[in-house]
């Protein structure tokens, strides 16, 4: 289940008269509550979304961004970071190719991808002139401030 899916449910929770909502699909369950006195305490939501708690998330979505450096397969010392939040891109339309594949020299300056926030379409460029071992997220994903975005050697 991914991060629209889990929007789509939430939408279907505010829409309803239902005040809880609990899915099991693959082995993963997600519940969603209507409660805004404790969701204002331990969780960061945005405004317009609805009042809801999620106790739990798909692995996958936790797997996507490390929690230790002991867990990083990488430097982050080389890491190109998002400088927002917002939703990453890897090129400026879908019919498009992306701006860098995993193997590409890259200059500094060069566009590597577009990070959307608040309807802006942000170019995100190089920090540094090297090569893509990795690009560390999936296109259409959203990303925090200073998640780790390509690897850069």
């Amino acid at each position: 289940m991914d991060l629209k899916q889990i929007k789509e449910l939430i939408q279907l929770l505010e829409k309803s008269g239902l005040n809880k909502l609990t899915i099991k699909e693959k082995g993963i369950e997600i519940s969603l509550e209507k409660n805004s006195s404790s969701l204002i305490e331990s969780h960061h939501v945005m405004k317009k979304e609805p009042a809801a708690v999620m106790q739990a998330l798909p692995e996958a979505s936790l797997k996507s961004m490390p929690l230790h450096s002991e867990e990083l397969s990488y430097d982050p010392k080389n890491c190109q970071k998002s400088p927002m939040v917002g939703m990453f891109y890897r090129a400026s339309k879908p019919s498009e190719p992306p701006f860098v594949k995993e193997g590409d020299s890259v200059d500094k300056g060069q566009v590597l991808c577009i990070i959307e926030a608040m309807k802006v379409m942000n170019e995100i460029k190089s920090e540094k002139s090297g090569k893509i071992k990795k690009i560390l997220v999936e296109n259409g994903h959203p990303v925090e401030y200073g998640q780790h975005l390509f690897v850069i050697e």
